[in-house]
């Protein structure tokens, strides 16, 4: 509960009542924007805090808070809006005319925000993101020095001091985590943590991390005046035993104080792994004597906006169809600016809990096994499968799907009937055979794997090729695997069903290939749509597709370079990056033909001449995608590429490239859906030019080209 005077509760029980919200935004080079209440857009701000993920009462969770308004900023690039700093508070008028103020804690703007004409869209994160960090090694120590270090790593202050963590249960424990339990993110960490406390975290208003338990000491009572909807359950949440997984014997153990109520699974945590059981117990009985003092009333109430009332604080209701002396925790929160707030608390029904515990372990032992199980997707070809020199073609093509973030592993054997080129010697009278190359490409959900480009040596003959890839995908995602292979010098005939593969993994769904999910193909002849010169009207919302690049996280052993490496080596490094051309930024760098700056845009000079913007030459390897954006379209703006510096120029319709002679090129639409593959076809000397055709009284705002670019790395 945020601390308030005695004033501002006597305010706040008042049917009429005086709010307004304000804010600081703070640019990482240091702009500040003050947020003024006529600044944010009417009906829009909601902040969202949750300490339990899902309806349950959950032990160790980590409140992420979000906070999502729209602001009517028409002169600021949303560009220097990432990574912004984002402070809000809400204020209430006391009865002799002055202000007092709750803030909402410290915000970071880390999705890209979206622009809509006079008005931009932020979503901010409390400083709990920070804590998202990948985690890989091993702590030591009690509970309040594993969390200094988690906070010192990711740069986030401890707000709950060392003797508060230590009058918490399991709070001056000696422990580690076991290191055959993964631990993804600092967040994970200090989860468990948490749930060895009996406690959750979440990051105050002051930005700092803090640890607290469940209590039941009603911080606030909440009478039916203060209240819109109110509605509880007919019964008490309460929980009497706690079953935890020791990873040695691959067993659940249960410590249970007396019959009735619920058992909390624990799961594994790896900071309760000790060898020696006695121990095992005395942390598990610490945790459920506390948890066992719980009895909570879950509810759903809707009340006007008080942001001092914070999730985990006890709430008692009076009046009505309340129950006196009934109490529940916040478990979820949502405020909307402006408004009021939605607070709830969830928890099960012990009268539902008809398993025993022997039961129960069974379940959730079953629930462990079929999540550690290894699934398995199949494959083969159903028809013959045949390339000539130069060919290129789609060989195999999984669809998977993720329960968790996993590890896939994929294994093909490919049957290959190869037929080489061959020379014939005038001289000598004789005929030289040559090997033919057999190129392999891997496509992941439509991206083509850059790091690995597997190569085969073949001779004339029956010849079988193995292939290998591993990747890690991460949860809830419907993906696609797929190998393309190209012939030079030979050509290849693979029969039906000898081509066979199979992708593994223990985060797979379903122990069958098929997901569902029915896939049709068909053939068209192209249309080309350049040469339409109708005008289309409609309304369309750009927003900004932010690609995901590759990662490597596979795991290396240690090992003494200056003991087995005699000489240098070097490997290529990329790096991901974004060229935008905009008027406030690059106006000076641009070709401009018949086209006048207005504004922050480029607009034609006269209206009845075409004129045209060309960005300069940009170097990049890959192209992952091209955008821009439009701020009238009353016109039209078409786009032309180049991949020789401005000597030809080339349009995209009906699935392929073709010189541009005349007409319109292409519009922005088929600018953006443009795939990496496609325009991987066209580089050739590392160069890419952007041309923009303006016509009427149409505008241009900016070109975006996301690139990669290689280097050498020695």
């Amino acid at each position: 509960m945020y601390p308030v005077s005695d004033a501002y509760l006597e305010a706040s029980r008042q049917h009429t009542v005086a709010t307004k919200w304000t804010g600081m935004l703070t640019t990482l080079d240091g702009a500040v924007y003050e947020i003024t209440p006529s600044l944010i857009e009417a009906g829009s701000g909601k902040l969202t805090r949750q300490i339990c993920p899902s309806k349950d009462l959950v032990i160790g969770g980590t409140c992420a808070s979000q906070l999502d308004i729209k602001l009517k900023l028409a002169d600021v690039s949303r560009y220097t809006l990432m990574h912004a700093k984002l402070t809000m508070s809400h204020a209430l008028q006391l009865a002799d005319g002055s202000w007092e103020s709750v803030p909402l804690g410290e915000f970071e703007v880390t999705e890209p925000p979206e622009r809509k004409r006079s008005t931009i869209t932020l979503h901010a994160y409390d400083n709990m993101q920070r804590f998202n960090g990948s985690f890989d090694g091993t702590v030591i120590g009690k509970p309040y020095e594993i969390l200094l270090n988690a906070c010192g790593t990711c740069g986030v202050g401890l707000g709950t001091t060392q003797d508060e963590i230590a009058n918490y249960p399991n709070g001056d424990l000696e422990t580690w985590n076991l290191a055959g339990i993964t631990i993804y993110t600092w967040r994970d960490l200090i989860g468990h943590v948490a749930s060895l406390l009996c406690c959750y975290a979440y990051c105050g208003p002051d930005g700092r991390l803090y640890v607290e338990p469940y209590r039941m000491t009603a911080d606030r009572s909440i009478p039916p005046s203060r209240r819109f909807e109110y509605t509880p359950t007919d019964y008490e949440c309460y929980y009497t035993s706690i079953t935890h997984y020791f990873h040695t014997t691959q067993e659940y153990e249960s410590v249970s104080l007396a019959a009735g109520g619920l058992d909390y699974d624990l799961g594994e945590n790896p900071f309760i792994q000790f060898n020696i059981e006695e121990e095992r117990h005395a942390a598990l009985t610490a945790i459920i004597s506390k948890l066992s003092e719980l009895r909570y009333t879950p509810f759903t109430a809707k009340m006007p906006s008080d942001p001092s009332i914070m999730p985990g604080d006890v709430l008692e209701f009076t009046g009505n169809h309340a129950v006196e002396g009934k109490l529940a925790a916040v478990t979820k929160q949502v405020i909307t600016l402006h408004g009021g707030m939605t607070i709830e608390c969830g928890g099960d029904d012990p009268n539902l809990n008809v398993l025993t515990d022997q039961e129960k372990r069974i379940r959730t032992a079953a629930q462990n096994s079929n999540k550690d199980s290894v699934f398995y997707y199949d494959f083969h070809n159903v028809t013959e499968i045949t390339l000539e020199d130069g060919d290129r073609a789609r060989i195999i093509v999984f669809h998977y799907i993720t329960t968790r973030r996993t590890h896939v592993d994929f294994h093909a054997e490919l049957k290959c009937q190869v037929e080489t080129t061959e020379t014939y010697d005038e001289e000598s009278r004789t005929y030289t055979e040559h090997d033919g190359v057999v190129e392999l490409t891997y496509l992941q959900s439509g991206y083509e794997v850059t790091e690995y480009y597997p190569v085969e040596l073949l001779c004339d003959g029956t010849q079988l090729m193995h292939l290998i890839y591993a990747w890690n995908a991460e949860a809830n995602v419907i993906g696609t695997f797929e190998v393309l292979m190209r012939c030079r010098g030979c050509s290849v005939t693979i029969a039906e069903g000898a081509a066979r593969g199979y992708l593994a993994g223990p985060g797979l769904a379903g122990e069958a290939g098929w997901d569902g999910t029915v896939y049709v193909y068909d053939e068209f002849e192209p249309v080309d749509f350049g040469r339409i010169h109708g005008r289309f009207t409609g309304e369309a919302v750009p927003t900004l597709g932010t690609p995901d690049q590759a990662a490597v996280t596979d795991r290396l052993p240690r090992h003494n370079f200056l003991r087995t490496l005699t000489k240098p080596f070097q490997a290529k490094v990329g790096a991901s990056g974004l060229h935008r051309f905009s008027v406030p930024y690059n106006d000076d760098e641009m070709e401009k033909t018949d086209v006048q700056t207005v504004g922050s845009v480029w607009a034609n000079a006269a209206a009845d001449t075409d004129g045209t913007v060309t960005t300069p030459s940009c170097a990049v390897d890959r192209i992952v995608k091209v955008t821009s954006a439009h701020t009238d379209n009353t016109g039209d703006v078409t786009y032309l590429a180049s991949f020789d510096d401005g000597e030809t120029w080339y349009s995209y319709a009906g699935g392929s490239w073709a010189l541009h002679d005349s007409g319109y090129g292409m519009v922005e639409g088929v600018l953006s859906a443009i795939t990496e593959p496609e325009w991987a076809a066209m580089i050739q000397g590392g160069t890419v030019k952007i041309r923009a055709i303006i016509r009427g009284d149409a505008t241009l705002a900016d070109i975006q080209i996301f690139t990669v670019i290689y280097q050498e790395e020695k």
